[in-house]
């Protein structure tokens, strides 16, 4: 899993080197991160890797955006990663490239992702974006796509040993367009996820739906979410 790092702790490794390995073009520290980052995410967003990496209490948004899409630039420019979209309303999303599986040390995976993966992914990595915005600065995210038969998890932690989880999130893509069908996969997946403690960290978990063509599109849904509670967000 990907562990998001404090603000302190980006900021004081901006200068490091250490990950500038020797036999491969020069690469940044926020350049690595993207690369673990694209690898535990199956395919990276821009904003995934601002909101983990460049967000700050002192940078401007645009200013964070800036920094995120010259270090993805400059990584698809030097094969790291490879550039590609789903369409226009998608925006570019990134996955390993050849020198990227090098540089992590991993065996080079030949795996076109299809379209319909494709999407799940892009749904549930945005809920990534929005929960670091929300928890980053006072807490650590621990986060997997494609997490056992689920599509994606999020461990919210104290502090970087990972010494007590206080949140678990589990984040779900809904695939069907027709509300009926997707407020009954939605109270199904209630009642499966959000009933039982994962004895590895002690918690229920709240689930996460995610509808990237609605502009609302996530939902946090708990054992006490409502019927109407889901019918007035599907109606947004």
């Amino acid at each position: 899993m990907y562990l998001t790092k404090s603000y302190n702790e980006v900021m004081a490794k901006r200068t490091d080197r250490a990950q500038a390995l020797p036999g491969f073009p020069y690469i940044s520290f926020g350049g690595a991160e993207a690369l673990h980052m694209a690898y535990h995410f199956k395919v990276l967003l821009r904003d995934n890797l601002a909101e983990a990496v460049y967000r700050d209490e002192t940078r401007l948004d645009k200013s964070t955006v800036d920094m995120a899409n010259k270090t993805l630039r400059d990584l698809v420019a030097k094969d790291y990663l490879e550039k590609f979209t789903l369409g226009h309303s998608f925006g570019y999303m990134y996955s390993l490239g050849n020198l990227g599986y090098d540089y992590l040390g991993i065996p080079y995976e030949e795996n076109e992702i299809g379209q319909k993966d494709l999407i799940e992914y892009y749904a549930v990595n945005r809920v990534f974006t929005v929960l670091c915005r929300e928890l980053r600065e006072n807490y650590y995210l621990e986060w997997q796509t494609g997490w056992k038969d689920h599509g994606a998890v999020c461990i919210v932690w104290s502090d970087k040993k990972r010494s007590k989880a206080l949140k678990m999130y589990i984040i779900e893509h809904i695939r069907p367009r027709i509300d009926q069908s997707r407020f009954e996969l939605i109270k199904d997946l209630q009642k499966k996820i959000t009933t039982k403690t994962i004895e590895d960290y002690d918690l229920k978990p709240t689930l996460i739906v995610a509808v990237p063509e609605m502009e609302n599109f996530m939902l946090e849904v708990d054992e006490d979410t409502t019927n109407n509670d889901i019918a007035l967000w599907l109606e947004t």
